[in-house]
């Protein structure tokens, strides 16, 4: 996937987008950057939010991989395909 101009809206990623953001902070700046606890109502601690947000454990770690295995394994976890096959099973009614 190319980074860079999006032509038409329905193409935009802002989820790939703003991780991709937050990769390049940290790699520019590793000395200033620190993740921080996100405290909200659902999740009091504030601790993994990410994990949360993103639905995999241990998220802050693909900000360690070099950027191509990065970007591939962010395009992985943001792509949605076979989205009905995937979801089969957890269906209660089909």
């Amino acid at each position: 996937m190319l980074i860079g101009y999006c032509k038409k809206k329905e193409n935009y990623q802002p989820v790939y987008t703003a991780l991709i953001f937050i990769k390049l902070v940290k790699n520019m700046y590793p000395n200033h950057f620190k993740w921080m606890p996100y405290i909200t109502n659902v999740n009091p601690t504030g601790a993994n939010h990410l994990d949360k947000l993103l639905g995999i454990k241990n998220s802050e770690a693909l900000f360690e991989l070099p950027m191509i295995t990065f970007l591939k394994k962010v395009e992985q976890i943001t792509t949605v395909r076979n989205w009905e096959d995937e979801i089969k099973a957890f269906l209660l009614y089909s």
